[in-house]
């Protein structure tokens, strides 16, 4: 009877709060290695090739400014990686089989969290499973959270498509560079800062916290990856 209670109280996923709801929940089968091989092997391709044009457009351009171009080149790939990623890679099953089919890789839009915010829990594919690996650090991913929806449908709609913008304005010196990546810079640190705050006030004012209590959680996915989104865009607004 005991054992029975026990695994009735038994949280069934790993996202915090625990006692959230999480309807459809599916339990990832990449490992978080291969995820995170992914997604930054992913980032260090997308740079490489984001170098190789800038030099085949211009040149001279200084190391500072070749700099800022591949953080806006970067930030373009955070809103154009899922509809590549989802039209290249297919899931890899349990199998350890490559699966290729035209359902499981069709493309989407830019803004894959946005468009699938109440598919992201149950999700099965890569991108989804990606999302769900970083909503350790941030369960609210997992809840279609207000904030998180309007932040991350902002960043899709508007500051991705103009980082590729300011990447090109960059490269090629155009006079309008400055007041594009000024533009795009103080929204992002807008949009991190709001990110941040909702974060915080729920948990020192109301005692929830949507992290994991693992410092590889908190500490490495939700302060250091979203930091940057603090650190960088400060000098980038000049």
């Amino acid at each position: 009877m005991s054992e029975k209670i026990e695994a009735m109280l038994k949280p069934v996923h790993p996202y915090y709060p625990l006692e959230t709801e999480l309807v459809g929940y599916l339990v990832n089968e990449f490992s978080v290695s291969t995820l995170l091989a992914t997604f930054f092997g992913t980032c260090v391709v997308f740079l490489g090739l984001a170098d190789a044009l800038i030099n085949r457009v211009n040149r001279r351009l200084s190391t500072g400014n070749k700099l800022t171009a591949l953080w806006f080149a970067l930030c373009t790939s955070f809103g154009t990686f899922p509809s590549l990623a989802r039209a290249l890679v297919a899931d890899l099953r349990a199998s350890s089989q490559v699966v290729s089919s035209m359902s499981s890789s069709k493309a989407s839009p830019p803004g894959y969290f946005a468009l699938n915010h109440t598919r992201i829990a149950s999700a099965d594919h890569l991108l989804g499973q990606m999302w769900k690996e970083y909503a350790h650090a941030d369960s609210r991913y997992l809840t279609s959270d207000s904030a998180v929806l309007c932040i991350e449908a902002i960043t899709a709609a508007c500051w991705g498509p103009l980082s590729f913008l300011a990447t090109w304005l960059i490269a090629t010196d155009h006079p309008l560079r400055h007041a594009l990546q000024a533009m795009v810079s103080l929204g992002q640190l807008y949009g991190d800062v709001i990110y941040f705050a909702t974060c915080f006030f729920d948990r020192y004012h109301r005692g929830v916290s949507y992290s994991r209590p693992e410092a590889f959680y908190y500490v490495g996915y939700f302060l250091f990856l979203n930091g940057l989104w603090i650190v960088i865009p400060g000098p980038a607004v000049r």
